[in-house]
């Protein structure tokens, strides 16, 4: 890894496959992931940390689908996992995509500029400079892959 050369733009313009269109076969894709339903899932999700920096420090996460539903849920953060605002934040929004059928419209709604403008954009910088400079990069990169494989629209809030 050379850390000192930086490519701009998306991952994929980087490489160039050759193949014969003959030999082509169809790929096999998951269940659920051809078929976009046509439903909309809104979520709600924050974040949480205090004492940040002592051994008290404590940080949890918390997502609302709306009133009296069962996926709404509380998420108490490990200290394996960090136990700061940000982290808490991006375990929030990973935790949301995941529970959503990837072939279902997502409706995040968050308050966290961090994970918002994250995955609207900065994340093609971040990929670009390999997540060296990005604090908590383990879940930055496991929360932008989620929302990769999220094949249905996303919206984000």
């Amino acid at each position: 890894f050379e850390p000192n050369l930086v490519t701009t733009g998306m991952l994929a313009e980087a490489f160039w496959i050759f193949i014969d269109t003959d030999e082509c076969h169809t790929v096999y894709s998951p269940k659920g992931r051809d078929t976009i339903q046509d439903t909309l899932t809104t979520v709600y999700t924050d974040g949480s940390a205090i004492r940040c920096g002592t051994d008290e420090a404590s940080a949890g996460a918390g997502i609302f689908y709306g009133e009296q539903d069962v996926r709404n849920r509380s998420i108490h953060l490990p200290n394996e996992v960090g136990r700061m605002n940000q982290v808490s934040e991006l375990v929030g929004a990973k935790s949301a995509v995941e529970d959503v059928p990837i072939n279902t419209g997502l409706e995040l709604v968050s308050d966290s500029q961090h994970v918002l403008d994250g995955l609207r954009g900065h994340f093609v910088r971040w990929e670009d400079e390999g997540y060296l400079l990005i604090s908590n990069s383990l879940i930055t990169q496991v929360t932008i892959a989620r929302f990769h494989a999220h094949t249905a629209p996303t919206w984000l809030q």
